[in-house]
């Protein structure tokens, strides 16, 4: 079991999601049904029944070639904000390096890197967001 708030993780993740609300829980397939739970009831959530013929009527190649293109963006976008993650914590590290702490000048550069870092941090995470939306808008789309 695992608890969690990270989004990134939850989507991450190829197993059942149990949430938990207002003392009710409700189990999902994946993150991307938790997210529809307001528009399809969570035992559809649980066992999707979907036809690959009703797929390909209901989209038509240039949806499927933008459905494709989020995949791929969404993914390099992930990769992105896990080596963004890795450079904060070394950058953190060095913050607390006593050899950075006595050159101020140093501790200027690992700080304003650090600041920079953080904030492209805050703008891939934007995207993402912004593009797992969008890709969530096309699958809702395609249950309909």
């Amino acid at each position: 079991m695992l608890v969690t708030h990270d989004r990134y993780l939850m989507n991450s993740l190829a197993c059942p999601i149990l949430f938990i609300e207002n003392g009710k829980t409700s189990l999902y397939e994946d993150y991307d049904a938790m997210m529809h739970r307001g528009a399809v009831p969570p035992e559809k959530n649980i066992a999707p029944e979907k036809t690959a013929s009703a797929g390909k009527a209901a989209y038509g190649k240039e949806q499927r070639r933008r459905r494709a293109e989020l995949r791929t963006r969404i993914k390099a976008l992930e990769d992105e904000m896990e080596t963004l993650a890795l450079r904060i914590m070394a950058l953190e590290g060095e913050v607390n390096d006593p050899d950075v702490l006595r050159d101020h000048t140093r501790l200027r550069d690992v700080c304003d890197e650090l600041d920079d870092t953080r904030f492209h941090q805050d703008e891939v995470l934007a995207e993402w967001e912004r593009l797992v939306e969008e890709q969530e808008a096309y699958e809702q789309e395609n249950d309909e």
